[in-house]
């Protein structure tokens, strides 16, 4: 490998540590001198005038490694060169009106221009399979799919084959194996949105989404071109998210079909829940309507665990007085949690309360935690304090009913029978929850969905939002790390680009 190659695979390295500014990739060149002339003063005192002058020579012609990638725009036509880099492309979506305070007395109005970020995909997808070996491991393992008659284990084999989140809009490649899925560089962010409204922010992506769809990617692999196409048949956020992005009213709840969606679109009246026709229905093979998703993330470990939990923990403690806070807390400190669970929960507090549950109390439990750790705690908890509480608690059984529940959500695979138990477990939690605190919690109805959208796309734990708030904490790094924010959304895109590249 040349020392140009080299440089090169430094800079992406460097590239992709997202704490280090991108000016100062550069600051390396002021050592080149210094590690030059050390070497030089080692081999000065070698008799053989021959060895010196082959080490004169070398020093010579790589007496300035990074002058090629010494500005930024050089790196870049390198990267196009032996990475298959793509630019990304910065345009305008409209102005905004924005007041600046002058002075006490004076308020200035200026009108901005507003851009949208856009990363074609098309190319960055070729490169990467065509990565040696990889799409002959993608079709095994899809192939692996037609020995699994009663095993679901990826959304392939339901009646979907793709996803998306949007915020950030990105794309995922769920017909990977598990092990390549789960890494952040397999995670696209092909476009950055503003407020200005759906139709004009993701027109790029659905124009690229649809020629994928029709065109497809013409791959060299081992010697032959294959054509491979790719279909768009989930969008997947938060709640709110997805009704905002999706033109409906941020609170709706109404049931749609296609037919009466259509009838909604064309009263133009918000009061139908319908803003205006959702810009993905110009996706190929895809309407809104049929968009059968949920994110466990928040309607599960930031909805259902947290409501129930939190009652459960309240009873348990201030009502059944089985165990106290404290002791809670340092059972929870102390447990060995392993290896593989770094996010250990964090210490639980009790505030007073407002509304008393079944059982007299004063207090109740707050349960401050991010989903990863709720859903560290609800699995363990069963270990943690299970040997103070009687089996027949009216309350326990009601955390070993969401326990199971949780347990067939986050498996990875699932047979027909794990289905059918869902069923069964969510309307015991459901009824259990109405006897024991009353009213359920508007996500608690969403529980009655999981088993029909896990029998359409598979296993949930492969297309929640988890990984995507991993992907917008790398975003967060870069934008921390910039002082440039004329047009953050582009340098983030460039920065992220660069760091998925390896040299060919």
């Amino acid at each position: 490998m040349s020392m140009l190659q080299n440089t090169i695979k430094l800079t992406l390295a460097l590239y992709n540590n997202h704490h280090i500014p991108a000016k100062q990739l550069m600051i390396f060149k002021s050592y080149v001198p210094y590690l030059q002339k050390k070497i030089a003063i080692e081999f000065y005192e070698v008799p053989d005038s021959s060895i010196i002058d082959r080490v004169n020579l070398v020093m010579e012609e790589n007496k300035n490694p990074l002058k090629p990638l010494s500005i930024e725009h050089l790196r870049f036509k390198h990267y196009e060169r032996s990475c298959g880099f793509v630019n990304p492309e910065s345009y305008e979506i409209g102005t905004e009106l924005i007041f600046e305070i002058v002075s006490s007395l004076v308020i200035c109005v200026k009108r901005v221009k507003r851009y949208s970020v856009f990363m074609p995909i098309r190319n960055t997808w070729k490169n990467f399979l065509e990565t040696p070996n990889l799409f002959h491991e993608v079709m095994s393992y899809t192939k692996s799919f037609e020995n699994e008659n009663f095993i679901v284990s990826n959304i392939i084999q339901g009646s979907h084959s793709g996803e998306k989140e949007l915020g950030v809009l990105y794309l995922g490649l769920p017909f990977l194996s598990p092990h390549l899925v789960a890494k952040l560089t397999n995670i696209y962010a092909v476009g950055h949105r503003k407020s200005i409204g759906s139709k004009r922010v993701c027109h790029k992506v659905i124009d690229e989404l649809n020629k994928l769809c029709r065109d497809g990617i013409a791959l060299n692999t081992n010697g032959t071109t294959v054509t491979v196409y790719f279909r768009c048949p989930l969008v997947l956020g938060d709640n709110l998210g997805l009704n905002c992005i999706c033109d409906f009213v941020e609170s709706f709840s109404a049931t749609r079909t296609v037919q009466n969606y259509g009838q909604d679109v064309q009263k133009k009246s918000i009061t139908t829940g319908v803003k205006t026709e959702c810009v993905f229905n110009q996706l190929i093979y895809f309407h809104i309507v049929e968009n059968r998703t949920l994110d466990i993330m928040h309607d599960l470990f930031e909805g259902v665990v947290h409501y129930t939990l939190s009652k459960i923990l309240t009873c348990l403690i201030f009502g059944n007085k089985l165990l106290s806070l404290d002791m809670l807390n340092r059972r929870i400190s102390e447990f060995y949690f392993g290896e593989v669970e770094i996010n250990k929960p964090r210490p639980i507090y009790k505030e007073s309360a407002k509304v008393n549950v079944n059982d007299i109390v004063k207090n109740k439990i707050k349960i401050k935690q991010s989903s990863a750790e709720m859903l560290c705690l609800c699995r363990y908890l069963g270990v943690i304090i299970g040997d103070l509480i009687p089996g027949n608690n009216r309350y326990w059984k009601l955390y070993l009913t969401l326990r199971e529940i949780i347990g067939i959500v986050t498996a990875p695979r699932y047979n027909i029978a794990d289905i059918s138990q869902l069923r069964f477990l969510v309307h015991l939690h459901n009824e259990s929850y109405i006897q024991l605190f009353g009213k359920l919690k508007p996500k608690m109805h969403f529980l009655i969905h999981f088993a029909e959208i896990m029998l359409d796309n598979g296993p949930v734990i492969h297309f929640w939002s988890m990984p995507y708030e991993r992907r917008n904490k790398i975003l967060k790094e870069i934008a921390i790390s910039s002082r440039s924010h004329r047009n953050i959304s582009l340098m983030m895109e460039f920065v992220i680009n660069c760091s998925n590249l390896t040299l060919k």
